[in-house]
């Protein structure tokens, strides 16, 4: 009788811990799958996202740099604070090689910040954007603003990369 009760017990016991983990690995299966579902999504979201430069000069005075990006995939653009911009140049007196992330900043940009300056339908008319201000909707241009310290070397070749939130990058050879 007592190796009957010392049955049960180890058999209740192994059954709790089957249970136990049979009910963590569907909790994982759903883990997985959501996070596979989440990881399509912006894979979608990405293959739909183009940027690149309008194809007009870098405009270059000193320490301020002013750049045309066209919105040329299907998805209306924002969240411009989570944007990345990366700059190397060489600059100052010296012809120091600079490889900076630069933050984004409302208003006017201080130094080794950028700014969205304006969103155009053509920036080179000025004709601004109309349908759902502040964003860059498809077929749109904006014009970003960076204040970079040190400023630009005259005569040298340098390069812009302009990342979007969601991962897809325009990148740019400018000289001054």
């Amino acid at each position: 009788m007592a190796h009957a009760i010392v049955s049960l017990i180890s058999v209740a016991v192994m059954v709790t811990g089957v249970l136990a983990v049979a009910s963590s690995s569907c909790s994982s299966v759903d883990l997985v799958s959501g996070s596979w579902g989440q990881m399509a999504e912006q894979t979608r979201e990405m293959a739909r996202t183009r940027i690149s430069f309008a194809g007009r000069e870098v405009g270059v005075q000193g320490i301020n740099v002013e750049i045309i990006l066209t919105n040329t995939g299907r998805m209306a653009l924002g969240d411009f604070p989570r944007w990345d911009v990366v700059v190397e140049y060489y600059g100052g007196n010296q012809r120091v090689y600079c490889i900076k992330w630069l933050p984004y900043s409302e208003g006017v940009p201080g130094d080794n910040e950028w700014t969205v300056h304006g969103i155009y339908l053509d920036a080179q008319t000025g004709e601004p954007e109309v349908f759902e201000p502040g964003i860059l909707n498809p077929g749109e241009e904006i014009v970003i603003q960076l204040r970079l310290s040190p400023k630009v070397w005259t005569n040298t070749t340098n390069r812009l990369l302009v990342a979007t939130s969601n991962g897809v990058a325009a990148p740019v050879i400018f000289t001054r």
